[in-house]
Parts: structure tokens; sequence; C-alpha cells
């Protein structure tokens, strides 16, 4: 008995033995060493950007920014941005720290530009009250190449990604970055109605940059008849703009637009260039993008010159409420559903915030819109103030039903070179609504 007793416990501790040999050969250092590797790697990485780093991080609510980032072994930075021409130029001095947080991790725990994106007080297009643009000032280091450092956001899981400056571009940023970005701007406002085209893609391609939102939309119809809809956010640098993350359409995946010649190039993940080009009219037609059900419900109340028309309506309704002491803050028409649309007026009088608003059945045969007004606010703001939408209801009627025609408006302005849609009179082409499209 004590013989057997005898060789199962030398046959176990040779089994537990095996064990602790296999892990030790699998894993070469403690945990503990291991994350004090990643730790220095990540910071040794940052300080050997001795010119800089060219910073692209996206929002949740917004869409992309760049960044000049320097990292300094005492853990200061130097920060520019390109959220507007002050953050562009004037160069901020902040802190960071590099801490083991479940990962490596990259923490900016002074204030800011980064800290501007997350900031709900700070006047940023597109932010929250509660959350400014969903963006983060932790961020989890995933990999690093040779030249580039890739980040993700903790909270938001938004990309961070920094690519190494040589010493020119370095100078560039600090000296120029305001004047580049205002001159490459003026470039890519300047083609009417872009588009591109793609290799397996049949039709043109509408590829819009707005420079206020950061993002960039491609819309273009497939062999099905369909429309196809995909969104990209970016930050200028001094070259064009950036993607942090590729923006697929089609086959290409697109990193970077370059302006070289006066020409707007895109750069994909291969090095091939696409040369966004200018066009006559919108690349798509209007019943492809607008509608309840499309890419684009409203016609927002941009003021835009140039166009041939009895009134200006939203211009109209802005200038009457002006002239009655109260700030118009928010107005557009929106198709709500397949039945039904809205004009909707949100305004401030003194430190009291309003909305005037009024509802309208449709039915709508491909481009022939019937409207006839069944409704107005609650509140019957709408017809308290009926002289300042005097101009809508001339339009659209009280309750009469009336006939419109949905299109393409077109204006004289060489600066208008965003698509302008427009609601016109089935009875007289010069009385109509018209606006930039949104969603």
């Amino acid at each position: 008995m004590m013989k057997r007793f005898l060789i199962l416990f030398i046959a176990v501790w040779a089994l537990t033995s095996c064990r602790k040999t296999e892990v030790q050969e699998l894993f070469d250092a403690s945990p503990e060493a291991r994350a004090g590797e990643r730790l220095a790697e990540l910071q040794d990485k940052l300080v050997s950007g001795v010119n800089g780093w060219k910073g692209v991080l996206t929002t949740s609510l917004g869409g992309g920014y760049s960044f000049y980032v320097k990292f300094n072994e005492d853990n200061t930075i130097q920060m520019l941005s390109d959220i507007n021409s002050t953050t562009s130029g004037t160069m901020k001095a902040s802190t960071y720290r590099t801490k083991w947080v479940m990962d490596a991790s990259l923490i900016f725990d002074t204030y800011n530009y980064i800290s501007l994106l997350s900031d709900p007080g700070a006047k940023v297009l597109g932010a929250t009250a509660a959350n400014g643009l969903q963006s983060d000032v932790e961020f989890e280091y995933v990999r690093s190449s040779q030249d580039s450092v890739f980040l993700k956001g903790k909270r938001y899981k938004n990309n961070f990604v920094l690519t190494r400056l040589s010493e020119d571009e370095e100078q560039t940023f600090i000296n120029s970055y305001t004047s580049v970005i205002s001159d490459n701007t003026s470039l890519i406002s300047a083609i009417k109605f872009p588009y591109i085209q793609l290799d397996g893609i049949q039709n043109k391609i509408s590829f819009v940059v707005d420079n206020n939102s950061k993002k960039v939309s491609a819309e273009f119809m497939g062999s099905d008849g369909e429309v196809n809809s995909l969104v990209g956010k970016f930050g200028f640098d001094i070259y064009g703009f950036t993607f942090p993350i590729a923006m697929q359409v089609g086959t290409s995946n697109f990193i970077n637009g370059v302006i070289k010649d006066n020409k707007l190039l895109l750069i994909d993940v291969e090095g091939k260039q696409t040369e966004v080009k200018s066009n006559d009219v919108p690349i798509l037609p209007i019943l492809t993008t607008f509608g309840y059900n499309k890419a684009n419900k409203r016609i927002t109340s941009d003021a835009i010159p140039g166009v041939t028309a009895n009134v200006h309506i939203f211009n109209k309704v802005r200038e009457l409420f002006t002239a009655s002491g109260r700030n118009i803050t928010s107005m557009y028409f929106a198709f709500t559903n397949s039945t039904t649309a809205i004009f909707y007026i949100g305004y401030n009088s003194g430190a009291s915030a309003f909305v005037a608003s009024a509802s309208y059945q449709y039915t709508q045969d491909g481009n022939k819109l019937k409207l006839k007004r069944i409704g107005i606010d609650g509140g019957n703001n709408w017809n308290t103030r009926a002289v300042q939408v005097a101009p809508v209801d001339n339009l659209f009627g009280t309750g009469d039903e009336r006939e419109f025609l949905i299109d393409w408006v077109s204006s004289q302005n060489a600066t208008i070179v965003y698509p302008i849609a427009g609601i016109i009179s089935a009875s007289n082409p010069l009385n109509m609504l018209y606006g930039k499209l949104g969603n």
C-alpha cells in the first residue's frame, strides 16, 4: 500500500513540475514586467518623434480633427489643431502621461485642444451640452509601426492615429498651418458638384467634402437603381486632409486627399490617385437623395445668393423675425414620413425659447408634389407670429391644396458649388422654397 502511494505521489509531482515548466516557457516575463515593457514601448515611441507627430482623431458626434503634437520627455506637449483658425495658429502647451490601465494608455491630463472636443461647454460644431462631440482624452495603445502609432479612445472607441513628421513638415505646421488650411479649403469649396469615377462602378460618384463638419459623403446609383451612401471623417493636414481610418468606396480604400497642381487628388492604400472633378449639374437625380426615406429629408435655411426667385423664403422669414426682436435658432422644411411634412422654426424671444411650426399632408407622384396644411404647433405660435411666417403661408397656403415640383435649382453665384433643392410652385416657377439639403 505504501509503495502504491509513493508511486502516485511521484507521478503527481512529475506532472505538476512539467506544467510549471510549460508555463515558464510560454511567458518569458511576469505580467508586471510585460506591462512595464509595453508602457516603455509607448513612451519611447512618442518621444522619438523629434519633429512631432500629425494626429488625426475621429469623434462620435462630429467629423474628424487633425493635430500637430510634440511629446517631450518631461511629459509636456505642444499642440496645434484644425478645429478653428485660433487653434491652428496658437500653440497650446499641456501635459500627458503614459499609464497602465488594463493596457498601455496615453492620457492627456491637462486641458488642451483634444480636451476641447469633449468639453460640453465648448462651441465646437455639432457638440452637445452633455458630452461635447463624444471624444476622448484617454487612449489605449493598439500598435505601432516605424512611422505611426495607432490608439483607440477608451470610452467612445474613436481612432487616434499619429504619423511621424519630418523637420520641414513640422515647420510648415508651426509657421503656416492656418494659411495652408485656408488655401486648401478654398480650392475644395470651388469644385462644383464634385464627383469621382472608379473601376467597378458604372456611374459617377458624388464626392462632397464638407469643410465645416469634417465629413465626406460619397453617393452613387448602383446597377440596381438604388443609391449607395457612404460617409468618411477626416482632419486637415498640410497637404490636404487625412482619413484616420481608410474610407472605402467600391474596392478603393482612400487614406488621403492631397492638393496638387490646383487639383484635389484622393490617394488609396496602394498609392493610386483619383481626381475629384467638377460637374455642370448635380450628380444624382434629386429624388434619389431627397425624401422621407432618403439620405436627406430636409431643406435647410442657409442663405444662398444668386437664385432667380420672387422671394428667398428662409431669408425673408429670418428678416421678419429679427425685425420683431426675435432670433431664429433653427429653421427647415422636412418630410417627416410618407404622408406628412413640417415647416419648423425654433426661435428665442428674450431669454425664452419657442417653436412655431406648420404641418402638411402631402402626396407625391415622381417629382410632382401636392401639399395641404393640416395643423400648427400646439402653442399657437404659428398664428401668433402670422406676420413673420406670412412668406411660408403665401407659398404653401393655410389649408387649400397646392401643387409643386421637386427639382434642383441653380445659382448664378460662382461661390455656390453645392446642390440646391427646390420645392417649386407648379403655377409660377418663380415662387419656391429652396436651400441646401440636410438630414
